[in-house]
């Protein structure tokens, strides 16, 4: 029988604790994961971890783990999945030598001690707030489908709200404030009239429209997560839908940037982020927030924003990239909040876009305002080179590739980029229909560029001190601390 579980902000999805009195304990378990990804480690009595394995694919497995003593831990903890993913573990064990021992499941005694087995869903979870905003959702919301209706599922849900069923588009005295459209002969005319009143559409259908937020799966979860991000976000820029749109229509050439943040407090450095960001020319900016005080403060400053949950992270990172295609721009650049850019940056990154799609920095600079010190830092590897302790071949495994589709001479070439400051050309995110950061964690740089490799995006990586991107960090919390960065093989200092 199939239990789901709903993953929003804890990762850990299955904890076996077991009593160490041995010299050598072996982990046997069959492993079958859809659609996701798990990391398996070991968690001793002085809190050290240690990573037993990743697991991409249908996997039979046995680990040895030896001089180890007091209770410990074997965690199950996801790190990549998308909503509906599962997992089937079967005949896991703990053993000395061929006998099992008593384990504890999730911190609960088993009531077995020979094996445990289960079959999980992962679902996303919405969150009261979220909840509550679905049911404050009282505008009128246009619904195309070719069968003029909806699943039952998704009608209770939208029960609160003012819902009119069209299967073609006929001029209305009013304005709605989103469209949920499935592919049918009239799409293109609905995108292009509701667009031109700032409407938002939620389709499965691809589309360069700027009004248009793609559904790759048409499911009633899929659905709702969009219209959430549109009733949250979308209806606070109705003008710029417009204007994008008309620009769209007219075919007239991209001169403008966006730039946004993912916002977690840390006010006094993201007021520099945010300092550098309207000193670039030609550009706009925005910041994807979280919670009411980073709202609050990203207002005072004077710049927009998106208010999006800040777990899973690479969801996060994703909203902000989805709705960047509502600024018609030239590019799409992502900035740390703890990062700020040399005042020239998108001048000069938009004398590359002519020739790549994506742009980055190879070389940056790490000011510790704790000691007051700046480091000069430089990547010194390939893509295909281990970065921050994770293998090509989990990549390799993610994305159903080998050496990004390249030669394995050609991916020795590609030096790697940081992520701050990276930029990618919208023609290119047209093509991949805005779709970048997965649902992960963590080491979402790496994931993110290497999909946009092996996506095709033709790709430069730029060591030059004319211009830089500079990140302060301090003893607060963040997502790769100073001296992780310092002390890893994959970074030179230069100074």
């Amino acid at each position: 029988m199939s239990e789901t579980k709903y993953i929003l902000y804890d990762k850990i999805i299955l904890r076996f604790g077991f009593l160490a009195r041995h010299v050598k304990y072996n982990i046997v378990y069959n492993v079958k994961p859809f659609d996701c990804a798990l990391k398996l480690y070991l968690k001793i009595p002085s809190g050290n971890k240690k990573v037993l394995g990743v697991i991409d694919d249908s996997k039979s497995d046995t680990v040895a783990i030896q001089n180890i003593k007091g209770k410990c831990e074997i965690i199950f903890e996801l790190i990549r999945y998308t909503s509906g993913s599962s997992l089937i573990i079967n005949n896991f064990f703990i053993s000395i030598g061929t006998t099992p021992i008593l384990f504890y499941i999730n911190n609960n005694p088993s009531k077995q001690s020979l094996s445990y087995n289960t079959n999980l869903i992962f679902r996303k979870e919405y969150t009261t707030e979220q909840k509550q905003k679905i049911k404050e959702i009282t505008d009128d919301i246009i619904v195309y489908d070719e069968n003029n209706k909806l699943t039952d599922e998704l009608q209770n849900i939208l029960s609160n709200c003012n819902i009119s069923r069209q299967s073609s588009f006929e001029k209305q005295s009013f304005i709605y404030t989103m469209a949920i459209a499935k592919t049918n002969n009239h799409l293109y005319h609905i995108i292009d009239q509701v667009g031109k009143l700032g409407i938002p559409v939620i389709t499965n259908h691809k589309s360069d429209y700027p009004n248009v937020i793609y559904v790759s799966n048409w499911s009633t979860e899929s659905i709702i997560d969009k219209i959430l991000f549109v009733a949250n976000n979308h209806n606070r820029f109705i003008d710029k839908i417009k204007e994008s749109v008309m620009n769209y229509v007219n075919n007239e050439v991209r001169t403008n940037h966006v730039l946004f943040v993912p916002v977690w407090g840390r006010h006094h450095i993201l007021k520099k982020c945010l300092d550098s960001l309207k000193k670039q020319k030609n550009s706009e900016c925005f910041c994807v927030c979280s919670n009411q005080d980073d709202i609050d403060f990203v207002e005072a400053q004077g710049v927009q924003y998106i208010n999006f949950i800040n777990q899973p992270l690479g969801d996060k990172f994703q909203s902000g990239i989805e709705f960047a295609k509502i600024y018609y721009s030239k590019s799409v650049i992502i900035c740390g909040s703890d990062d700020y850019l040399s005042d020239d940056y998108v001048e000069e990154i938009n004398k590359y876009l002519d020739s790549y799609d994506l742009i980055g920095k190879r070389n940056w600079i790490i000011h510790d305002i704790k000691s007051d010190i700046m480091y000069k830092l430089k990547y010194n590897h390939p893509i295909v080179k281990d970065c921050w302790g994770n293998p090509t071949d989990t990549y390799d495994m993610l994305y159903d590739t080998n050496n990004m589709g390249f030669s394995l001479k050609i991916c020795k070439t590609f030096p790697f980029m940081i992520g701050s400051g990276r930029v990618i050309k919208c023609e290119f995110l047209n093509k991949i229909n805005w779709s970048v950061y997965l649902a992960a964690f963590k080491t979402l740089d790496t994931l993110s560029l290497y999909y946009l490799i092996i996506s095709g995006a033709k790709y430069i990586s730029i060591d030059d001190d004319k211009f830089n991107v500079c990140s302060v960090k301090d003893d607060g919390e963040m997502m790769t601390s100073i001296d992780d960065i310092l002390n890893s093989k994959n970074v030179t200092n230069y100074t």
